[in-house]
């Protein structure tokens, strides 16, 4: 399986028999050379024959081997999104600041960014992409284990990481003859606290189109930061008219550090629903 290869997928039937105790050396049926990236092959062991307690083809088992692509392995820590409605024309953005605000037109796209609170807005072709964010963001819901004995919500409760905020301490933005970078330098801490995260957003829009890339890089500073957090990400405010996920990874169910190795790397489908 591979990220876009919707049904692409084959399979190979191998019929093989081995004596309790025994090995078997088995080529790998893939020709890593015509993969255009990274990969997953699946490995499943199944019932030959009808047994009382279940029928030939029943899966037993499984396993997935990671073929490492051409670009696989390299380091990129960019969050890329991709407008489904993008312009033909390539043009130079148009950027325009109002006190505050910096307004920027590419493609079908227009992205406003707040100066002050860091927050930013997407529309492409009239459609709200974004209400808020992308902003650093360290919590998340806790779990059973996390308010169990051996947890670590009380210390995130004294930490007062619940409460962290984001502070915008600079703005820079440049044209790079390609793209326009608009770059957030903020702290992400508790109002009340000396510990926080300090780190640089920089938001990336190709001329001529309706395009978003994220890269944000930093470190935590001051003293008594907890030595493990909820969470580190980009949390995200969208409309609620967005009701539908798609993922390549995991799935399609639950997939926690302790049971992750039960699902399975593919391309899934749910609504916002019943991921709940």
């Amino acid at each position: 399986v591979q990220d876009g290869g919707g049904s692409n997928a084959s399979s190979t039937p191998l019929n093989i028999s081995v004596a309790a105790g025994e090995t078997v050396t088995i080529p790998v049926p893939v020709n890593r050379n015509s993969l255009t990236s990274e990969a997953w092959l699946t490995i499943e062991f199944a019932l030959k024959e009808d047994h009382l307690w279940a029928p030939a083809g029943h899966v037993v088992a499984f396993d997935q081997l990671y073929l490492e692509g051409p670009v696989a392995g390299q380091s990129n820590s960019t969050l890329s999104t991709r407008s489904p409605m993008l312009s033909s024309r390539q043009s130079a953005v148009n950027l325009t600041q109002t006190g505050t605000s910096l307004t920027v037109h590419s493609g079908e796209s227009t992205f406003g960014f707040d100066l002050v609170r860091g927050n930013v807005t997407w529309n492409t072709n009239g459609v709200d992409i974004f209400n808020r964010g992308p902003e650093l963001y360290f919590y998340r819901a806790m779990t059973q284990n996390d308010n169990g004995q051996s947890g670590d919500a009380s210390d995130w409760d004294d930490a007062w990481v619940h409460s962290m905020r984001t502070q915008v301490r600079d703005v820079f933005w440049e044209d790079t003859g390609d793209a326009l970078e608009v770059r957030f330098n903020v702290r992400v801490a508790p109002a009340v606290l000396e510990w926080g995260a300090e780190a640089d957003i920089t938001y990336t829009i190709p001329h001529g189109e309706g395009a978003l890339s994220i890269h944000a890089q930093g470190d935590f500073v001051g003293n008594n930061t907890p030595e493990v957090l909820p969470r580190i990400g980009l949390l995200t405010h969208l409309d609620q008219d967005f009701d539908d996920v798609a993922w390549f990874g995991r799935g399609p169910g639950e997939n926690y550090p302790d049971s992750k190795t039960s699902q399975r790397f593919g391309e899934y489908e749910s609504s916002v629903a019943d991921l709940f």
